[in-house]
């Protein structure tokens, strides 16, 4: 560890039984976070100061006003750009030899086990049932433990599941594929966001450590009063996920297209690349342009409308009345403009 890491760590390294041999482990982790509103961003800033030096981050949207409040190192100026690109930046400015991939999509079951293959614990901040049991399968068939966290009216949940060793996400929330309505409101006041963030952040930690975790198998429900109620989960031997020998198939649900409120979001079921710097040149002459970053750039479209597009594909469409009207709108996008800019 170089002087200028052990400067960083110096209150760390005064910790009885921690050493420099110990905090560099945490630093050949890697970790994927999904999902980078209040939690996950500052779940992951929180690993960042706490040693892991590798993120993979996963998200599709674009950063609105309205996130800013929710977490602690998000600013105003951040709206308008994709989450990704603003988490990033976050976690570079908080440790200089930090690694961080971004994947401006949205986690689907024709592209996780590209961007979850190599990592060593996943950090699921989503906001809808459906990806969270697309992870938990992943998890499952691949042994890896999840930290799955939420915020919901104004309560606070965190569970820590490792497959073989613990319930898996489905022992307790079976028949996905029969949830009508599997969103996640995330209301709630910033203290909420905060404590939900620090004991995830704990966990992992502790978890890399060798420490013994203590929400492992376990679900943590925070209250509006502080009220903190820790719960086993017991295996359900009948668990159709994680009790059976057979292949672990992925949820009956089209990741491709996502529709929540008034955001439409399409995920490209290819790997493709545009040309941003182009596509952003074109655009201007016939739209106003909000945001030109490194992951995408963000402009009005017609009416009300406002579209993100990001290098992987990916269109975000603010401001729709419906599924249908998301569909067309991305449709229209995609085969008068979009077409023209991929360059892989």
């Amino acid at each position: 560890m170089n002087e200028l890491k052990k400067s960083f760590y110096d209150r760390v390294l005064k910790i009885r039984d921690v050493d420099e041999d110990l905090v560099d482990e945490l630093s050949k982790m890697k970790l994927a976070v999904v999902g980078l509103g209040g939690l996950g961003a500052d779940i992951s800033a929180a690993l960042v100061k706490n040693g892991f030096r590798y993120f993979k981050l996963i998200d599709p949207d674009i950063l609105l006003y309205t996130d800013v409040y929710r977490g602690v190192n998000f600013k105003s100026d951040d709206t308008g750009y994709f989450k990704v690109e603003v988490v990033k930046k976050i976690l570079e400015r908080l440790a200089s030899d930090v690694e961080v991939i971004i994947y401006p999509q949205t986690l689907t079951d024709f592209n996780i086990d590209r961007l979850f293959r190599d990592v060593d614990l996943v950090i699921d901040a989503t906001d809808n049932i459906y990806s969270k049991a697309l992870i938990n399968r992943y998890s499952v068939s691949r042994d890896i433990p999840v930290i799955y966290t939420a915020v919901k009216d104004n309560k606070g949940v965190i569970i820590f599941l490792e497959p073989d060793k613990t319930a898996c996400f489905e022992c307790f929330h079976p028949d996905i594929e029969d949830v009508d309505d599997g969103y996640i409101n995330g209301y709630g006041f910033q203290y909420i966001y905060s404590i939900v963030y620090s004991i995830a952040s704990s966990e992992v930690t502790s978890y890399f450590l060798g420490y013994d975790p203590k929400l492992h198998g376990s679900m943590v429900r925070v209250s509006p009063n502080l009220d903190i109620e820790i719960n086993y989960l017991s295996k359900n031997p009948q668990c159709r996920i994680c009790s059976s020998k057979a292949a672990v198939e992925y949820p009956d649900f089209d990741y491709q297209y996502f529709l929540k409120g008034d955001t439409f979001i399409y995920t490209s079921d290819e790997r493709v690349r545009l040309d941003i710097e182009r596509l952003s040149r074109e655009l201007a002459k016939k739209h106003i342009l909000f945001r030109r970053g490194d992951a995408g750039v963000f402009f009005e479209y017609y009416g009300n409308i406002r579209v993100g597009v990001s290098y992987s594909g990916t269109v975000v469409v603010i401001g729709v009345t419906g599924f249908d009207e998301g569909v067309s709108t991305t449709r229209r996008l995609v085969e008068d403009m979009l077409y023209q800019f991929v360059i892989d």
